[in-house]
């Protein structure tokens, strides 16, 4: 005997309709893209051209400043070339800016300076105004002066209406030192007063100290002052020498006193 089974069809599958893909614009995208790239490009571009324009003002600027920066430098002092020590304060201007102050000073020399286009400059330096010339006391040491600032110079001058005068304390001192407040306020009333003044017989005149002065007179006399009170004592002594009575000859006339003593 035979076994049935109940039928079991096989259940047919469906036929299933393949999705379809999505559509893809690939124009558009590949306008942006392109767009972005020129964008990338053109910033690049840019910043190659500023980065260059950049270098090349830096190296300009460089250019110009080597270029307009003192590399030469002419030296005369009174019209002849400069010594070493003068030559030296001159060249300090060496590696400066055209454009900048080229002005110099010195301790007692006037100091003028011209620019030399484009990377020159001209200094010159003149001769202090001069208030009094010294002579010499000591043998082989040359004459040398005050200027008006108060400055012992190496340089001389005349005297107009003044007798030779010496100073033993500057001579003690090197050029460029500066006199003290007492020397340099007794001779600027020197200079002052003597063209004034009728002393005629003062034939020469010898500062030892900060206090004492002798004035040399004809017929071996010679009056002693002090130096802050020369204004009173040298019309003190204008009035003596006036005097028919007084008889200087060999006589020292003392003036710091407020009687003045003749011994």
């Amino acid at each position: 005997m035979k076994l049935r089974f109940p039928h079991i069809s096989v259940r047919k599958k469906k036929d299933i309709v393949p999705r379809e893909k999505p559509i893809v614009y690939e124009r558009p995208l590949r306008f942006a893209e392109i767009q972005d790239k020129k964008k990338k490009r053109g910033r690049l571009i840019k910043s190659v051209l500023i980065l260059g324009i950049l270098l090349l003002f830096i190296s300009g600027a460089v250019f110009l400043r080597s270029f307009f920066t003192v590399k030469r430098v002419v030296c005369v002092v009174e019209g002849q070339a400069c010594d070493g020590t003068l030559m030296g304060t001159a060249h300090s201007l060496v590696g400066k800016s055209m454009f900048r102050n080229l002005m110099l000073s010195h301790a007692y020399l006037v100091v003028k300076t011209a620019r030399m286009w484009p990377n020159g400059v001209r200094v010159q330096f003149f001769k202090p105004e001069l208030l009094v010339t010294f002579t010499s006391s000591r043998e082989g040491m040359a004459p040398f002066s005050l200027t008006k600032t108060g400055v012992v110079v190496g340089f001389t001058g005349e005297n107009p209406h003044l007798p030779p005068i010496r100073d033993l304390q500057l001579e003690t001192k090197q050029v460029g030192d500066h006199a003290n407040e007492t020397t340099f306020l007794f001779y600027q009333s020197l200079v002052s007063l003597l063209p004034k003044m009728n002393i005629m017989q003062i034939t020469g005149i010898t500062v030892s100290d900060d206090e004492t002065v002798t004035l040399y007179l004809d017929e071996n006399s010679l009056a002693v002052a002090e130096k802050k009170r020369i204004e009173d004592e040298l019309q003190s002594l204008q009035t003596l020498l006036l005097s028919p009575a007084l008889d200087r000859k060999g006589k020292t006339i003392d003036l710091r006193f407020e009687n003045p003593v003749v011994r």
